[in-house]
């Protein structure tokens, strides 16, 4: 309703996150798809960290800046959709240098590593 009504893609919250990088981070997957379907910027960064949203999708939105995220928050569903799109930057590091693969790892999160392997991620 709102892109009918002339809304963008790439409207950014306070803290630079598009719609595309919350659908990742919530693990909202029908809102993900339709923004994938409509063209929103895969690789857009927030202007807080400089994670896109395939990086988002590794970070639980419940966890406080203070305390490390939870270990086990991520969801091989939105992976693989970020990951079926072309254009995706897999080898994107964020404004402290870590990457979608390196948060897998440090998360321990073997399924997701692979993934992110599969797809060029280095």
């Amino acid at each position: 309703m709102l892109i009918e009504h002339g809304a963008t893609m790439d409207t950014r919250t306070d803290d630079g996150k598009t719609p595309l990088s919350l659908a990742a981070q919530y693990h909202h997957l029908q809102t993900l798809n339709f923004l994938l379907t409509s063209s929103a910027d895969l690789n857009t960064e927030d202007e807080t960290h400089g994670r896109t949203p395939l990086m988002w999708s590794f970070y639980d939105p419940e966890a406080s800046e203070e305390e490390d995220e939870r270990e086990d928050y991520h969801n091989l569903d939105i992976l693989k959709a970020l990951l079926s799109q072309k254009d995706i930057d897999v080898n994107w590091k964020a404004n402290n240098g870590s990457t979608a693969l390196s948060r897998a790892i440090e998360c321990e999160l073997h399924e997701a590593e692979e993934l992110l392997r599969a797809h060029g991620a280095v």
